[in-house]
């Protein structure tokens, strides 16, 4: 979606842009009005810290590590999370 908003800020109309790119103007409109799920906000904050344990290991940690380190800190995950 960014290519629709750098065409949309040189002044090309919504319309025109997304006809040129096939993509449905509800599909457009339910991605600038989308608010994230609980479950996509735990996410987002999950991977954050799963990001700083892998960052603090040197970039070592696996899936398995980071599981273990992320139950330490009370947040139960699997290992697809």
């Amino acid at each position: 979606m960014p290519i629709i908003q750098a065409n949309i800020a040189v002044g090309h109309r919504v319309t025109t842009v997304l006809r040129v790119l096939k993509i449905a103007r509800s599909t457009f409109y339910d991605w600038v009005n989308h608010v994230p799920s609980k479950r996509e906000q735990e996410n987002q904050m999950i991977q954050e810290m799963a990001k700083e344990i892998w960052l603090s290991s040197d970039r070592v940690d696996g899936y398995k590590r980071m599981k273990i380190a992320l139950h330490r800190q009370g947040i139960n995950v699997g290992g697809r999370r």
